[in-house]
């Protein structure tokens, strides 16, 4: 048996202090790569059951991903037996989010975190020294790297009225190696 090239670490939330009123989640897992050397010196690595070149594989992920955008939570669901929805709900109720920040849901997909944290957000006010005339108090950014993800997250949030006022929900296409951040 060879070893899996990369290997999923625990789920991160990336949290600051409650007095910066800055929040970033990282809903994605971490991966370390596991790379070898190919003939002519470009490196390999593994998708699925076959070896391939790393540049290729980036694409090769990103279009199964395209594939399955429409279905991906069902497959969460079967996958995890439904554990997947519970994981969330614990992550978001540690999380903790508030009113006045910026958070970012990193490697968002379909928004189910964001969400979940949108649930949280509605049941509070916000913050009193607010002027609702200078836009929103909150901003929740989902982002990913594939298109096709973000389209169905925008799509599930307009189909179920998901909306919070004050509360900006934005998705933007990024990647977490490059974020599109200042």
């Amino acid at each position: 048996l060879q070893a899996m090239p990369f290997r999923p670490a625990s789920l991160a939330v990336l949290r600051s202090t409650r007095q910066t009123g800055r929040f970033i989640l990282c809903a994605s897992s971490v991966w370390s790569r596991n790379f070898s050397s190919g003939t002519g010196g470009s490196q390999e690595t593994h998708f699925g059951f076959k070896t391939v070149r790393a540049e290729d594989k980036a694409k090769m992920v990103g279009e199964v991903f395209s594939k399955v955008a429409e279905r991906y939570d069902v497959m969460n669901d079967f996958m995890s037996g439904g554990m997947h929805r519970l994981w969330k709900d614990q992550l978001v109720a540690s999380l903790g989010p508030v009113r006045g920040t910026t958070m970012v849901d990193l490697a968002g997909g379909t928004g189910d975190v964001a969400f979940r944290i949108l649930k949280e957000l509605s049941a509070q006010r916000p913050p009193p020294d607010h002027d609702p005339q200078s836009g929103p108090d909150t901003r929740l950014i989902v982002c990913d790297i594939n298109g096709e993800m973000l389209a169905e997250g925008r799509r599930r949030a307009s189909e179920q009225g998901l909306a919070v006022g004050g509360v900006s929900l934005e998705w933007v296409q990024g990647d977490a190696e490059t974020l599109p951040f200042p």
